[in-house]
């Protein structure tokens, strides 16, 4: 003959429910944890590899780009360029800055907005005493 508990049978399956809910929980909640910390590690790892390619980039004359190319720093000056990690290795991968072209050559807007503000300083200095 089948004994029952003093418990009834509701309450058993009711506690049955709430402990496999919570063990569900604490497993996602664990598993979760160790996924953002390998995350929080390949990030802190990258992060470090880009720091040494920007010092070793940042000594060499040349400059080496997406696709296999070279860009000569040294004729690019007041221009930033971003770097990342590819297959091919450390390479440039955005280039920003701005720049005139004259039909000979580049002209960097920094230098050649220096020029303008040198040319129109002289007539404003000589109009500001009046202002005051």
């Amino acid at each position: 003959m089948f004994v029952m508990p003093r418990k009834g049978r509701k309450w058993w399956r009711k506690t049955i429910v709430k402990v496999s809910i919570l063990s569900l929980f604490f497993y996602w909640l664990i598993s979760e944890y160790f996924y953002w910390d390998r995350v929080w590690m390949a990030g802190e790892i990258s992060h470090k590899e880009l720091v040494e390619c920007r010092k070793k980039l940042s000594d060499s004359k040349y400059l080496p780009i997406l696709g296999g190319g070279l860009l000569d720093v040294s004729k690019l000056h007041g221009f930033f360029w971003s770097v990342k990690m590819s297959k091919e290795g450390c390479v440039g991968d955005n280039l920003e800055g701005s720049f005139w072209w004259t039909g000979t050559e580049l002209r960097n807007t920094y230098d050649e907005v220096g020029k303008k503000m040198i040319r129109l300083a002289g007539p404003i200095l000589m109009w500001l005493p009046d202002f005051f």
